[in-house]
């Protein structure tokens, strides 16, 4: 398949060190092999996976589909729990209030479709959650304004103009 070689970086080695790899351990795709180790075994057991069980490569692309289908669940929630009641859907609609709270019941297929359990479920979380949310948004906030504030330092310290 690769030549024995890490799918990452190239070289013909095994376990950990990888430096491009996520979670850096070398990923070699060999037939009714385990991806991480190189033994021809399944179930629990390989010390170099990163949850301890042994993956064959004809797994790995299902491997890689539930990261990637959890990755943008992630974002999608992110996303949802960022943006303010009064920018939803169903507020607009008058299901929530500026709180997020329920004051009516969905009954046209608008109403259902922009309060799916989906929806109240991120609400519950927003009105649970709401300080540290802010502390959140805040902190993000902060960090991006200190890394701009350190990359505007370093452009400053190498540029000199042309008298």
């Amino acid at each position: 398949m690769n030549n024995n070689k890490c799918i990452y970086c190239g070289l013909n080695l095994r376990g950990k060190g990888c430096a491009y790899s996520p979670n850096k351990v070398h990923v070699v795709l060999e037939p009714n092999k385990c991806i991480y180790c190189g033994l021809n075994l399944r179930g629990k057991g390989c010390v170099y996976s990163p949850h301890g069980t042994h993956v064959m490569s004809s797994e790995f692309g299902l491997l890689q589909a539930e990261s990637s289908k959890e990755h943008f669940i992630m974002k999608y929630l992110i996303e949802k729990l960022r943006e303010p009641f009064i920018n939803m859907h169903a507020y607009d609609l008058g299901i929530i209030n500026e709180q997020g709270n329920q004051i009516k019941d969905a009954t046209t297929e608008a109403e259902r479709s922009s309060w799916s359990p989906l929806t109240q479920y991120v609400c519950k979380l927003k009105r649970i959650f709401s300080e540290k949310l802010d502390l959140l948004n805040t902190d993000l906030y902060l960090e991006n304004a200190y890394t701009h504030i350190e990359e505007d330092d370093l452009c400053d310290t190498h540029w000199s103009p042309e008298v």
